[in-house]
């Protein structure tokens, strides 16, 4: 499955964006995660019941993993759009139009797990506000579960 794309994916206009979006919204993440680190209690909500209540307290520090794993994540997704056949879906696919839809799908996906994560850290840092974060954190999964079945069966299709 690591095999080379017999072609050339274009780079486009849409692509460049996708990749600035995605980079603006990282650096989003980390001065929001810098800020709610320097405000911190030690010890913050690290999971929540589906009561939307806190359950489980951790570190401050969670809050740095967090926007780590958030940004290599996104990182990763921007990366995975060079390299489309590295994609994981459950079938095989081959055709151009299918290569220039995987890389859309990725490029949007990167925006969304950065906004996930931007989610993640606000409900940690501010679960004192009440269940914005949380709602927020619900609407974009939503938004990248969409996103991820769309694009599989419009890829499917394409054969």
């Amino acid at each position: 499955m690591n095999e080379e794309v017999p072609f050339k994916v274009p780079r486009t206009k849409e692509g460049t964006i996708f990749e600035i979006v995605t980079v603006i919204l990282i650096l989003a993440l980390w001065v929001i995660t810098w800020y709610l680190y320097r405000n911190a209690p030690e010890q913050v909500p690290i999971r929540f019941g589906l009561n939307l209540n806190p359950d489980t307290v951790g570190s401050k520090n969670t809050i740095l993993v967090m926007a780590a794993l958030g940004t290599i994540f996104s990182v990763g997704m921007l990366v995975s759009a060079y390299r489309p056949k590295s994609v994981n879906l459950p079938f095989e696919f081959s055709l151009p139009k299918q290569y220039v839809c995987v890389v859309r799908m990725v490029r949007l996906l990167a925006v969304e797990t950065a906004f996930q994560f931007i989610a993640v850290v606000l409900m940690m840092g501010t679960s004192h506000v009440g269940y914005y974060p949380m709602i927020f954190f619900a609407v974009v999964l939503l938004l990248i579960i969409a996103t991820t079945i769309y694009y599989t069966v419009k890829i499917y299709k394409m054969k």
